[in-house]
């Protein structure tokens, strides 16, 4: 593996990193104003970028133009809709108010707790990316409030036509939790502006975790209280949660039965 770049198998290794690799770093580069914050991402191969750059990651290499030239629309076109939603709320809290609800947008979701990041990089929705080697990034610097000057200028940005889109600083930002996913998963977000910029948050420590022991680590996280329901406490994930739990069931006994049958029948021949 490249320089700065480790391995976890399970999650004493994680620990194992915490306690050498990481707290190395923050020996030696120990700032009393700035924080440590992790990034987990189910496919190693993936950048770390917000999801309205990864749009443009995306159709770029495939040679289309990038959903980021319609940022402004889209956010318009929401805030057209649902006014109400949106009044009194600084620019930063409107964009994390349209992440949370599923816009793209220049947010980069980040967590202060290491095995919240863990579960990222090994849980993910496209069954396609089980295969595929997780990461954990992590990033260090001064997190900015949503009423910070600089935050509130270059969130602001988001809303207007730009010819220079990935024109301006890229942030940490505490945001309020104010909705319980963003407090159970205690998270942040960097606001990115430029990508270039983001590569200066980063350090220069990266953790892959193999894809055959994603689900060993699930199993391992779920038994200290860090899985799907406990990370997205609202009642639309939780029905979902029940839906997948009994759907498992069912496999699993489908699974039983034709185990059952086939000893069985080995043995009856």
């Amino acid at each position: 593996m490249n320089e700065g770049t480790l391995s976890a198998d399970t999650l004493q290794d994680l620990l194992n990193i915490f306690g050498k690799n990481i707290n190395d770093f923050l020996d030696k580069n120990y700032h009393p104003d700035y924080e440590l914050f992790y990034r987990g991402q189910s496919d190693v191969d993936w950048p770390p970028m917000s999801a309205l750059m990864r749009e443009e990651y995306h159709t770029k290499n495939n040679g289309k133009a990038g959903l980021y030239v319609f940022e402004d629309d889209m956010i318009k076109h929401v805030m057209k809709h649902f006014p109400n939603e949106f009044t009194d709320l600084l620019p930063f809290q409107t964009l994390s108010k349209l992440q949370h609800y599923g816009l793209p947008t220049r947010l980069l979701d980040i967590t202060r707790n290491l095995f919240i990041a863990a579960y990222f990089a090994c849980h993910d929705d496209n069954k396609e990316k089980i295969n595929a080697n997780g990461a954990i990034y992590l990033f260090y610097g001064k997190p900015l409030q949503p009423d910070n000057d600089l935050v509130k200028k270059f969130s602001a940005l988001c809303f207007v036509q730009a010819d220079a889109p990935t024109y301006g600083q890229s942030f940490i930002i505490n945001p309020d939790y104010d909705n319980p996913r963003i407090k159970a998963q205690e998270g942040a977000f960097i606001l990115e502006r430029d990508p270039n910029e983001v590569k200066k948050l980063l350090v220069d420590i990266k953790i892959v975790i193999p894809s055959k022991r994603k689900k060993y680590i699930l199993s391992q996280l779920n038994l200290i209280g860090i899985n799907y329901q406990s990370l997205f406490p609202e009642l639309s994930s939780m029905t979902r949660a029940a839906k997948d739990l009994y759907i498992q069931k069912i496999f699993d006994e489908i699974e039983n039965v034709t185990l059952t049958a086939t000893v069985n029948g080995v043995a009856g021949g």
